[in-house]
């Protein structure tokens, strides 16, 4: 492996067998990177682990130019940045379709008991998704750089968010209605990066975590009576604030606070 070498244009079919480690896999996946920052335009390509006895993957072990990724079929643990690099990726599979701690459905990835979202394909076609209705909660970074997606439906019945990061770049999304959560903290990362227009935010939510929202969102309607605290995040200047009735003022004050002038409507 150390002494691989990659071409242009070229479409790979990396398969790994029963020698190779976690360690391996993420060392392969820098090696990819590099050189891809060195020109090298790697064409649309697998890397197939399922023949490897590998039962955790670590962060940051898939690539850019990667488009489709078979794991192994024992895998027990996906760390939380698995994907971040993987902008490309259309398919996820799981040799036999599941195990005791992942499901893999229409290539898109889900813990066993699909109650959680793990992540979304990136690159996956489509632009239009609608959430099983046993899915409740999302992983870190679940749609993390999503190309395709404009509309997501069924967003409505999460009820918590395990981490951050999960619209972060999003690209074409424009409306997250998060009405349902039952989770009193709005992640960090949430949405920044992406070209989210449109979020509700369930009254649950008292706390913004770091840098949550992108800067070109135009609306931000709060079920809640009680503006969130924020720890480093608010919502940009130019974003409208929509509010129950009878609260306006509230916010109005909160918006001050904040050394802003955000107009406020009731709703």
């Amino acid at each position: 492996m150390s002494s691989m070498t990659f071409e242009n244009e070229v479409e790979y079919y990396f398969q790994m067998d029963s020698s190779v480690t976690a360690a391996d896999i993420r060392s392969f996946a820098t090696k990819i990177n590099t050189a891809i920052t060195n020109g090298i335009t790697i064409g649309n390509s697998t890397i197939d682990l399922s023949n490897t006895t590998v039962t955790s993957i670590d962060a940051f072990s898939v690539s850019p130019k990667i488009t489709k990724l078979i794991l192994p079929a024992g895998v027990q643990n996906l760390a939380g940045q698995t994907f971040q690099e993987s902008p490309d990726l259309e398919e996820i599979v799981l040799p036999g379709g599941s195990n005791n701690k992942y499901l893999v459905e229409d290539g898109i990835l889900y813990d066993k008991d699909k109650t959680t979202l793990v992540y979304y394909p990136a690159a996956k076609a489509g632009d239009t998704y609608t959430l099983p209705e046993t899915v409740t909660k999302l992983q870190m970074e679940a749609f993390q750089s999503n190309k395709n997606l404009v509309t997501i439906n069924g967003l409505n019945r999460i009820q918590n968010l395990l981490h951050d990061g999960i619209f972060n770049s999003a690209q074409k999304l424009e409306v997250v209605d998060f009405s349902g959560l039952t989770c009193t903290n709005l992640r960090g990362w949430t949405f920044v990066g992406s070209h989210i227009k449109k979020i509700i935010v369930s009254s649950s939510i008292n706390t913004f975590g770091s840098s949550c929202f992108n800067s070109g969102l135009e609306e931000i309607h709060f079920l809640g009576t009680t503006p969130p605290a924020t720890t480093g995040s608010f919502v940009p200047a130019s974003t409208i604030i929509y509010v129950p009735t009878g609260y306006k003022t509230v916010y109005e004050e909160w918006v001050a606070e904040h050394s802003q002038s955000n107009t406020v409507y009731e709703e």
